[in-house]
């Protein structure tokens, strides 16, 4: 096994036309370049024809390491030279079989790899198969993009290839570094005093969601930066494009989300702000919204124009904007770069971890894309009738890219409504077929927080919450934002005993803007309650019920006044519970709860109302 690197020149046959000597002036010194990098990681030049250049490593990440220090020179190089003067390196790197002969050349499928690796490669760019990927040391300060499998010219299995992104760090995340450091000695400070002062008291007057839950439980941060993203102005004269601009807010919001130091406000919340002074003020103030993301898209065929900006609402003042006409098929890579602009605007340091969330995700097919985003939004309609077009969306976006992964959590998700929304009589095969498509999402991006969700709701309903908690937390940790996953995970919490834990994930779903679901809503109340807070329990129902009021809400609101001791007001409830379901039982209510003496106090409270 061998590390291969294989890297050729952009347009070398143009360059040569335009100016020979120029050109092999400048090929000399780019061989010098890449000639030096190969000797300083240890590497062997195993061949070089014309503007090609072949080479083995150790190891992929001296590889690697050679390939970024080497575009870098490069790019270092051509500065001050006109553009037809530049020198553009494509680099592909390979891990597999090779053989060698007695003149040290190499030869084998590993080096056909790297050969059709760099051919995938933009100018200026570095690719790499995903078993190389794999052998990556994590110090190495880069990051990788999934560009999907690709069938390549003499190889019988489809490759995995991802695109190398550099990771060196942003003047903005440098500062944030600092930042961070001195927030530390001035948090270690003031936790001194704390001691000193009685850090006991301190603690007694906070929230229950600050203390007494589980470390791995996400907590509502105060260290987090807050972001807006404000829904996109759909600007191309055609109101059917409108579905276009709200899938690139969407898909903005959800990479977004996937940063654990970015507090990402939920898209419902922010639908009717606009960026005027006062509704940045207003933002600021509800939701401590540090910086609103905005901006406008142009459809016109098959070109884009997409339009950006960035706001502080501190200071009013538009620190960032952009323009870029592109062409439609560039979408994705467009979302990425205002992804990274925007984070080091924002001062936002990007770990490993988290590019590879954000940034490696394959690039699918841009008309599976389109037909993903109209299934979406007919499943946000909660019909029938839509939920089955949908599907049909979903089914041609994987017919027509098959390594689309969302496109499968999208059917998925149509198949676990349609079981538990009542709308099929085979219950058990629709939440088997939803089980059996997010796990196929998941071999196609294992970083995908919503296949996860979604096995988390298929273990919650079959009475496995330990195993839900598993996949909660596994969404949660890929993107602390899902205002979904979030709930979801206080959902089993709160079952499993955890009320803390579970307060603590709903109050920060609440906190980014969710309005809770049907099903959080009276769940967060029973977590009140656990907690002795009755009068939290039913001030929190009576906010958020609105016209959501069903059986079990109402038989939270009857065991929260039981537990407070309003029996007038639980009977009540429990009279309300019946009109609304006449088959409620109490006992099978209960039975919910894993601890035992939760079940019992459930039990008494539904019993003094007269549920039981």
């Amino acid at each position: 096994m061998a590390a291969i690197l294989h890297a050729d020149v952009a347009g070398f046959s143009r360059l040569m036309a335009d100016d020979e000597g120029g050109t092999l002036s400048c090929l000399k010194r780019g061989l010098g370049v890449i000639g030096d990098n190969i000797a300083r990681n240890y590497g062997r030049l195993c061949n070089t024809a014309g503007d090609a250049v072949l080479a083995e490593f150790p190891s992929v990440s001296a590889a690697v390491t050679c390939a970024v220090d080497t575009q870098r020179q490069i790019a270092q190089m051509n500065q001050g030279l006109p553009e037809g003067r530049k020198l553009s390196l494509r680099i592909g790197i390979n891990l597999g079989e090779v053989m060698a002969d007695d003149d040290g050349q190499v030869y084998g499928t590993g080096v056909n790899v790297a050969a059709r690796l760099q051919a995938l490669s933009e100018p200026g760019g570095i690719t790499i198969s995903g078993r190389a990927r794999e052998q990556v040391d994590g110090s190495i300060p880069v990051g990788f993009a999934s560009m999907g499998r690709h069938r390549v010219k003499n190889i019988p299995n489809p490759v995995h290839v991802l695109r190398v992104v550099a990771g060196t760090p942003t003047p903005a995340a440098a500062r944030a570094g600092r930042w961070r450091n001195a927030r530390l000695w001035i948090l270690a400070a003031i936790i001194g005093l704390l001691v000193i002062g009685g850090l006991g008291f301190w603690l007694h007057g906070q929230p229950n969601f600050l203390r007494g839950a589980r470390d791995a439980t996400p907590s509502i941060g105060a260290e987090q930066t807050r972001l807006a993203v404000l829904p996109f102005r759909n600007t191309s004269g055609d109101a059917q494009q409108d579905y276009f601009a709200e899938a690139v807010t969407q898909n903005l919001t959800g990479a977004f989300g996937r940063f654990s130091e970015i507090g990402v406000i939920a898209s419902e919340a922010i639908a009717a702000f606009g960026d005027s002074p006062t509704t940045l003020e207003e933002l600021r103030r509800k939701f401590g919204v540090g910086y609103v993301l905005t901006g406008s898209v142009h459809r016109d065929g098959e070109t884009m124009r997409l339009a950006a900006k960035l706001i502080d609402t501190g200071s009013g003042l538009q620190i960032w904007s952009q323009h870029y006409d592109r062409p439609i098929g560039k979408l994705f890579e467009v979302q990425d770069e205002i992804v990274r602009a925007v984070a080091g605007e924002a001062m936002v340091s990007l770990g490993r971890a988290e590019q590879d969330r954000v940034f490696g995700k394959a690039i699918p097919d841009l008309e599976a894309y389109d037909l993903f985003v109209q299934g979406r939004a007919l499943v946000d309609q909660e019909t029938r009738d839509a939920n089955v077009e949908a599907r049909r969306l979903f089914r041609a976006a994987i017919d027509r890219d098959p390594d689309f992964a969302l496109a499968s959590v999208g059917l998925a998700s149509t198949y676990f409504r349609e079981a538990t929304r009542g709308w099929s009589e085979f219950m058990s095969r629709n939440i088997t077929e939803a089980e059996d498509l997010a796990r196929r999402a998941l071999q196609l991006d294992p970083n995908l927080a919503e296949a996860y969700e979604i096995l988390g709701w298929v273990s919650l309903l079959r009475g496995n919450y330990e195993q839900s908690e598993v996949e909660f937390r596994k969404a949660v940790t890929l993107n602390p934002n899902s205002l979904g996953a979030l709930q979801a995970l206080g959902n089993a919490l709160t079952f499993l005993g955890d009320a803390d834990g579970a307060v603590r994930c709903m109050e920060k779903a609440v906190s980014l803007g969710a309005r809770p679901s049907s099903r959080s809503l009276p769940v967060l109340g029973l977590a009140y309650v656990l907690q002795n807070r009755p009068e939290q329990a039913i001030r929190f129902l009576e906010t958020y019920a609105r016209d959501r009021r069903d059986h079990f809400y109402y038989a939270t609101l009857a065991i929260a006044y039981s537990e407070l001791g309003d029996l007038r007001k639980a009977e009540a409830a429990a009279d309300d519970t019946r009109r609304a379901w006449p088959f409620f039982d109490g006992d099978e209510f209960a039975r919910q709860f894993r601890d035992a003496g939760q079940r019992e106090r459930i039990i008494g409270a539904l019993r003094k109302a007269g549920l039981a």
